[in-house]
């Protein structure tokens, strides 16, 4: 399980939400009942909070969740929550993008073309949906980003991958790693 954080500063009306979503991989089946690896959005939240607020909300989210990781942008109010919650022995991944918000969402299209990605048939996947369905023209795109982050992370993590991709060996593994080691850390 992965939690993804896109973090903020102000509860003003105009500024941008603090989102986070969670994610699972689980082992889906294809229409030949053949076993292949899938994420699924298990929960998302966003809310304008100040910062000792965004600090116990991302905790609070941990301990519900228990994730093997959570992934949190450096920057912004995202490196005081990097330090805080790794202060309170939570697994916090950092993550540094190396390209736009609309190269990094065309990188994991791929994984809903492929039926790679789930969601639960609850009401707030709704505003997830429509939020990441907007972009990049949508008011918000904090969802949006959670979710890409976190599909990078899983995708990277060799934890989901497509049928298309080059074939799953510990030195293609290996090779992926150390080129991939400078966006999480």
């Amino acid at each position: 399980m992965i939690q993804s954080y896109d973090t903020a500063f102000s509860t003003k009306a105009s500024a941008d939400y603090s989102a986070c979503t969670t994610w699972g991989v689980f082992t889906a089946r294809d229409e030949n009942n053949a076993p292949y690896a899938a994420a699924i959005l298990l929960d998302a939240w966003k809310e304008r909070l100040e910062y000792p607020d965004l600090r116990k909300r991302a905790q609070d989210s941990f301990y519900e969740w228990r994730p093997d990781q959570v992934l949190i942008e450096k920057r912004a109010s995202g490196q005081s929550l990097i330090q805080d919650l790794r202060r309170a022995g939570i697994p916090v991944l950092t993550y540094t993008p190396d390209r736009d918000k609309v190269s990094r969402t065309h990188s994991v299209a791929s994984m809903f073309e492929g039926g790679l990605v789930f969601t639960l048939d609850e009401e707030w996947t709704k505003s997830v949906l429509e939020e990441s369905a907007a972009f990049p023209y949508g008011k918000h795109d904090d969802l949006h980003d959670t979710c890409v982050q976190a599909l990078l992370r899983i995708r990277d993590g060799f934890l989901v991958l497509h049928p298309d991709d080059p074939e799953d060996n510990y030195e293609t593994r290996k090779q992926r790693s150390i080129q991939n080691k400078h966006y999480y850390s």
